[in-house]
C-alpha cells in the first residue's frame, strides 16, 4: 500500500482484499485496509466484506466494517442480510453483535433457496434454541410467514424446546423488553453508539445496549433512582 497498491482492486468474482481478510478472521488486516481507504461494502451480485465474516462467524471484524461505513442490513442476492448469512451457520456471538449494531430481525429474504426466510425461520428450522432466544429478545416477531406461508413455529421440530419457546412468545412481553426495543428504534440503527452518552446508569445503557444478562430486581432498582424524566416509553 505504501507503493500505491489499489486497495479496492479485485478478483473476476469481485472479492477484494478487504473481503478475503474478513473471510479469514484478520482482524488486524481488516483495519489496515479500511484505514487506507478500502471500501467496506461489496456487490449485489458478490458475498461482501461483512458478508463473508458473518459466514466464518468472525465477530471481531464486524464491528470495524460497521464503523467505517459498512451497512449492517447490506442485501445480497440469494444470501439476503448478513444476519441471515450469521443465523444460517450458527455463529450465535457474530448474530449478537449484528443485533447489538442494529441489524433488522424482521426481514426476510427472496429468492427460491431461502424461501422467504426471516432470521427467527433460520433458527426455527435448525432446531436452535440459543438462537431463537437471541433473536426473540431482541424482537423477532414470531408471526411473520415466509413465502411458502409458514411461520417459524410451523418450522420447529414437534415437543422441541424451540416449539416451547416459540409457544411461550405468544405473551406479553415485558415492560422492560418494550422500552429497550422502542428506546432504539427511536434512536436509530446508525447512532446506537449514542446510547453509552446518554445521562443514564450505566446498567441501564448496558442492557439498552444488549450488553447486559440482567433482567429483574437490578434494573428496577436502577430505574427508580432515576430523576424525573426518567425513561419514557
Amino acid at each position: 500500500m505504501e507503493n500505491g497498491a489499489n486497495v479496492n482492486s479485485s478478483t473476476v468474482d469481485g472479492q477484494t482484499p478487504l473481503s478475503e481478510a474478513c473471510a479469514r478472521g484478520h482482524v488486524t488486516c481488516v483495519s489496515l485496509l479500511l484505514q487506507h481507504g478500502a471500501t467496506p461494502s461489496g456487490s449485489s451480485q458478490s458475498s461482501s466484506p461483512i458478508h463473508r465474516a458473518a459466514a466464518k462467524g468472525h465477530t471481531e471484524c464486524i464491528e470495524p466494517l460497521v464503523r467505517h461505513g459498512a451497512d449492517v442490513d447490506q442485501y445480497i442476492d440469494q444470501s439476503g442480510l448478513p444476519l441471515h448469512v450469521a443465523c444460517s451457520n450458527q455463529h450465535l456471538s457474530t448474530v449478537k453483535k449484528l443485533l447489538q449494531l442494529g441489524a433488522s430481525v424482521n426481514s426476510g429474504v427472496s429468492g427460491q433457496s431461502v424461501s422467504g426466510d426471516s432470521p427467527l425461520h433460520i433458527a426455527a428450522r435448525l432446531s436452535s434454541p440459543e438462537l431463537v432466544s437471541v433473536l426473540l429478545d431482541h424482537g423477532a416477531n414470531r408471526s411473520l410467514r415466509n413465502s411458502e406461508g409458514k411461520q417459524p413455529l410451523d418450522l420447529a421440530p414437534p415437543n422441541s424446546l424451540v416449539e416451547r419457546l416459540l409457544r411461550q412468545a405468544g405473551g406479553v412481553s415485558t415492560l422492560m423488553q418494550l422500552c429497550r426495543l422502542h428506546i432504539r428504534k427511536t434512536v436509530g440503527k446508525q447512532r446506537l453508539d449514542g446510547i453509552h452518552n446518554l445521562h443514564l446508569p450505566t446498567e441501564v445503557k448496558r442492557y439498552l445496549s444488549y450488553q447486559s444478562d440482567t433482567r429483574g430486581a437490578q434494573i428496577h432498582r436502577v430505574a427508580q433512582t432515576m430523576s424525573g424524566g426518567g425513561l419514557r416509553c
